[in-house]
């Protein structure tokens, strides 16, 4: 690729991302400082340093991240600098709630643990294999998987399954609730693993039968949980294929993605006030989606920094060996840091749960906390790309995609445990191993 072409893409990305930080700021002047029921927000607020922070930040972001899709980390690094990193820049630096030492301590430690992925995902490339075998010998086991897990799951929730209105969510989510750890576990491995990676599976091998099964899985799913994300899932495995297909279009579709998505945002700030539509979309997609992990890891950030910290002990495998501080200890809401947020910074009966930076990172230990996060994740994700190399691309990444996501909501450790990330790890051995088997032979 010549330097001129990269020069452009660069500066298509550079202002596309430009467009896209500055909307969510918008629309946090008014918009999101409005949403009295969900009270997480003020006005944002921005001078000269703020613009130039952001602009300097995004500036770097540009340099070094990926012009494609080229391993797996590549799309992690993509869907956390949407969701997560840039809206923490964005609603953290127009609310003023913080000192500005730990203000600036937390922008710094969300710019190297950005950086620390960053220099993972330089590490390999994927090989792009085109031999699809692979990925029918594991879709023919999932679909197995899929039909055992789909009875059983059929069996335990059959009595509360439905479909509810807006209205009534929250109403089933309460139903829907695991009662214990195995039908938690059975939830999310039908819903967001099986059902997910077998549509994953139906679109790279053009299969509608899979295509069909994968979506099935996800509205039983919503039948119990009512969790909206489950439908996003599909979408989000689609985008990243059809982006991981097309490598020299990619920072046009991804700039693309990022323009219309600021026009979203602004549409919402501008209209609001007259259309429940728009007022709707921006609570779903603006303040769900984008802004609550930003605002979410200030106030984690700043709350855990004045009581106390975690240690690692909220982590199951982790709390027989650390103690949490004082301020934890007796407390019947830990390890559940989502309630106690929820009931100490929010002053709400809810789950205010946050992305990895704010549970594993600002919770867990403060600034030091979030880089030994960060490590922990980019070599989770080194493992991810020397394994998946030599699957198909477009197949693998969209496959494991939904991880990234879950990230900007949840736990590395949840995600490790609960969301398929160790199975994918051990999936991908399995092959890697009967693989070199074969060309032994």
């Amino acid at each position: 690729m010549k330097c001129s072409d990269l020069a452009i893409k660069r500066l298509v990305l550079f202002f596309s991302m430009i467009f896209y930080a500055f909307s969510v700021h918008y629309a946090h002047t008014g918009y999101l400082a409005d949403q009295h029921h969900v009270p997480f927000f003020e006005p944002g607020v921005f001078g000269f340093i703020e613009f130039a922070a952001v602009s300097l930040f995004i500036g770097i972001a540009v340099m070094i991240m990926p012009l494609r899709i080229s391993n797996v980390s590549s799309v992690f690094l993509i869907i956390l600098l949407c969701f997560l990193y840039l809206p923490v820049l964005v609603i953290s630096l127009g609310h003023s709630r913080l000192e500005m030492s730990q203000t600036l301590s937390m922008v710094i430690a969300s710019g190297i643990s950005y950086f620390l992925i960053n220099i993972i995902s330089k590490v390999s490339h994927n090989a792009n294999s085109l031999d699809v075998e692979q990925v029918i010998v594991l879709s023919r086991w999932l679909v197995a998987l899929w039909g055992v897990a789909c009875v059983i799951f059929c069996y335990v929730f059959w009595e509360i399954m439905s479909f509810r209105g807006l209205d009534e969510i929250y109403l089933q989510r309460e139903m829907g609730q695991a009662s214990n750890r195995a039908s938690g576990y059975l939830q999310i491995y039908f819903g967001y693993f099986l059902s997910v990676v077998l549509f994953a599976c139906g679109i790279y091998l053009k299969s509608k039968i899979y295509i069909i099964i994968g979506l099935i899985g996800c509205v039983l799913l919503y039948m119990v949980t009512a969790e909206r994300t489950v439908f996003m899932l599909p979408l989000l495995v689609y985008a990243v294929h059809y982006a991981a297909m097309r490598p020299s279009s990619f920072v046009y579709i991804f700039s693309f993605f990022l323009i219309a998505s600021a026009a979203v945002f602004v549409s919402v700030e501008l209209f609001y006030r007259e259309s429940p539509f728009f007022y709707d979309l921006g609570f779903y997609y603006l303040a769900r989606v984008v802004a609550i992990p930003g605002v979410f890891y200030e106030q984690y950030y700043g709350f855990f920094n004045s009581v106390g910290f975690t240690n690692y002990s909220h982590v199951t495998v982790l709390s027989n060996i650390f103690s949490p501080d004082t301020y934890f200890q007796g407390d019947p809401f830990y390890p559940q840091l989502g309630k106690i947020v929820a009931r100490d910074v929010h002053h709400i009966n809810s789950n205010s749960n946050a992305s990895f930076l704010a549970t594993d990172g600002a919770a867990a230990f403060g600034f030091l906390g979030v880089l030994l996060i960060s490590l922990l994740l980019s070599i989770y994700l080194l493992l991810l790309d020397y394994l998946s190399n030599g699957w198909p691309l477009a197949f693998i990444a969209p496959a494991i995609s939904p991880l990234a996501f879950v990230l900007t909501n949840g736990s590395v450790f949840t995600v490790l445990l609960s969301f398929g990330g160790l199975l994918w790890l051990l999936i991908l051995i399995l092959f890697k191993a009967k693989k070199a088997k074969k060309q032994g032979n």
